[in-house]
């Protein structure tokens, strides 16, 4: 199912930039934001049944995902 999502929000044939859907009760959103400088990425917003709200925010095409770019690791 996971990748049947992935597939359909992201595929290079037909991308889209935005979209929702309902999973487990909880309602998904997501957008591709460009910022000034050209880089994109993924806001993902999960508000769940009670109305709880949780933002993630997934660079796109950086390799930093979950990272800091300017840590040198030194």
């Amino acid at each position: 199912m996971a990748k049947q999502l992935v597939e359909s929000m992201f595929s290079n044939d037909n991308a889209v930039r935005f979209g929702s859907f309902v999973l487990e009760g909880s309602t998904v959103t997501y957008e591709v934001i460009t910022n000034a400088d050209g880089t994109e990425y993924i806001r993902m917003t999960i508000v769940d049944d009670q109305g709880s709200e949780t933002v993630i925010e997934i660079p796109i095409g950086t390799g930093y995902f979950g990272g800091d770019p300017d840590d040198s690791g030194g």
